[in-house]
């Protein structure tokens, strides 16, 4: 993996891309291990994760150091699940905690107004709740779409499915919230 980020040009990005490994390659490995139960397997989806980010680096700088782990921990467990399905099983979820961890939907605080500013946490806080009851599948495009801002094009790579299914799984997901939150919440999502 080392000689990947070394082979970066920029030193800025490579220092970069450095760190957030040194950081964040032990959430990632046992992200992924919870999934596998493969060691092997699992250093394979921390390396696949570190070569999406380099793929995506100058879109993933932009993100705040909160979207870029979500955005991380998503690729992780997705490339997880992928791979422990292609040996003909069902990939596992990720405990409440987990899911409490990675779901972060930013909205922008729009009120001035103390009222508004404090129904607006509320309305986040039950977003966040709804957002986190959805199978992975819904949840991974919503949060990767509204909260790290990611186009259907980037989704698609980030989670290695097609735009086409990007839209839908985005579209479904958003029905979902309206049945479980009304449309208060399902307004809230971007189109």
């Amino acid at each position: 993996m080392l000689s990947i980020i070394m082979s970066i040009e920029d030193s800025d990005d490579r220092s970069f891309v450095l760190e957030l490994y040194s950081k964040y390659e032990k959430n990632l490995y046992l992200t992924a291990a919870r999934v596998l139960h493969n060691i092997e397997f699992a250093e394979d989806c921390v390396h696949d994760t570190i070569r999406s980010i380099i793929e995506h680096l100058d879109k993933f700088k932009r993100f705040s150091e909160e979207n870029q782990v979500k955005y991380m921990m998503i690729c992780c467990r997705n490339a997880a699940t992928n791979k422990y399905n292609r040996k003909g099983r069902y990939g596992k979820t990720m405990s409440i905690e987990e899911r409490e961890e990675a779901i972060g939907t930013e909205i922008a605080d729009t009120g001035n107004d103390v009222c508004d500013v404090v129904v607006l946490e509320e309305i986040k806080s039950t977003l966040k709740k709804h957002i986190g009851m959805l199978d992975d599948k819904y949840k991974d495009v919503i949060v990767l779409k509204v909260s790290c801002g990611l186009d259907n094009r980037e989704v698609g790579r980030a989670l290695n499915i097609s735009e086409d299914l990007v839209r839908q799984r985005y579209k479904r997901g958003k029905e979902l919230l309206r049945s479980m939150g009304g449309k208060e919440l399902y307004g809230l999502l971007k189109d």
